[in-house]
């Protein structure tokens, strides 16, 4: 079987003359867009980096905003701070009330403060007869001595005394117990005291959860608020963000990290990509920028 031979040059020339034969064809017969030397721009050609720019506008917006929610329903009772007002981290700024929970709450002192009671009163019983057993303890021990009791008696007594003494050291215990358990519940609340009653009225205590500028206050005088309702919002007084929609073609080309420029008020900063939001709406996303010195 013979192979055979390609001469691959003279395929490439043949090509090449196709190629342009079908050019000048076109051009003659195409269409051609024919424009004057003056529209021309003509530039050197350098190696650098590739810079690609999107131009965008943004809104200034606080770095940091903590919503204000209840953790109990309510009526708004007192409003103690404006909107709008500077505030420090746990100032109290909307008291609410609410007859139910402090009922509850009551219920829960009363309960507490019985259980207390009711362990003193086993306390003082086991001491008691702890006492008692110990003098009797002493006066049979003479009594045994003098072959005046039976062995069995004393035995008995004994037995007695170390059953109360071995009590009390359970009911101790237990108690302490107790009092753990009910300061690690009691560890999230808003005061973190373990006291039941102060925890109710704290729950209805807004408090601010940082520094900053309380906003959007949405809590007026006898408005009810439910549970888990946002009265408003703390922002970062002196800490920014810039954000921007940007168009979703950019989307796969923003990183965090990428630096930025912009100006405000006629002035240039610089700034860099702190979060891109994937989720597109109406043909663009959100990004948001951090920037220092503004």
């Amino acid at each position: 079987m013979h192979l055979r031979r390609v001469h691959l040059p003279w395929v490439v020339v043949l090509l090449s003359a196709g190629i342009v034969g079908a050019w000048l064809l076109s051009a003659r017969g195409g269409n051609v867009y024919r424009a004057p030397l003056s529209q021309i721009t003509f530039g050197t050609v350098k190696e650098g980096p590739f810079e690609d720019y999107a131009a965008v506008r943004g809104t200034v917006a606080p770095l940091i905003t903590a919503y204000l929610t209840t953790d109990q329903g309510g009526a708004v009772k007192q409003v103690l701070v404006e909107d709008g007002a500077r505030v420090k981290a746990g100032e109290p700024l909307v008291v609410l009330s609410n007859p139910a929970l402090q009922l509850q709450v009551a219920a829960q002192q009363l309960t507490f403060e019985q259980t207390r009671f009711k362990y003193q009163q086993d306390l003082l019983n086991i001491e008691h007869q702890i006492s008692t057993l110990r003098a009797n303890l002493a006066r049979d021990k003479i009594l045994l001595d003098g072959n005046a009791i039976a062995p069995s008696t004393y035995l008995q007594e004994q037995e007695e005394y170390d059953y109360y003494t071995k009590l009390r050291a359970a009911t101790i215990a237990s108690r302490a117990t107790e009092q753990r358990v009910r300061a690690t519940q009691l560890t999230g609340d808003a005061t973190g005291k373990a006291d039941i009653a102060n925890a109710g009225v704290e729950a209805l205590t807004i408090r601010a959860p940082m520094d900053g500028q309380l906003t959007a206050r949405d809590a007026e005088v006898g408005q009810s608020k439910a549970q888990g309702a946002v009265l408003g919002q703390v922002n970062s007084a002196d800490r920014f963000k810039l954000s921007a929609q940007i168009d979703e073609y950019y989307l796969g080309r923003v990183i965090v990290g990428q630096e930025t420029r912009f100006s405000i008020d006629d002035r240039d900063y610089r700034a860099h990509v702190s979060k891109v939001y994937p989720q597109v709406s109406g043909g663009t996303f959100k990004t948001d920028f951090y920037f220092d010195g503004v």
